[in-house]
């Protein structure tokens, strides 16, 4: 994995984090909204990751590696 991709997903969980804890502040635990911010963040970086990635471009959307 390049330094630029991981640069990458760190700024999106840490997007994801920043966001999941802002739109749920009125309703925050300290033990447990961190816990829950921090699922949420893999979560979503997890999923950034396989949708930006190698395999989903070329077999299920198809696209031809420019690379």
């Amino acid at each position: 994995m390049t330094q630029e991709r991981r640069k990458r997903l760190a700024l999106v969980a840490a997007v994801a984090f920043a966001i999941y804890l802002i739109t749920h502040i009125g309703e925050f635990d300290f033990p447990l909204s961190l816990a829950k911010a921090c699922l949420a963040s893999i979560i979503v970086t997890l999923l950034y990751a396989f949708l930006s990635s190698h395999f989903w471009k070329k077999y299920v959307l198809k696209l031809k590696d420019h690379q």
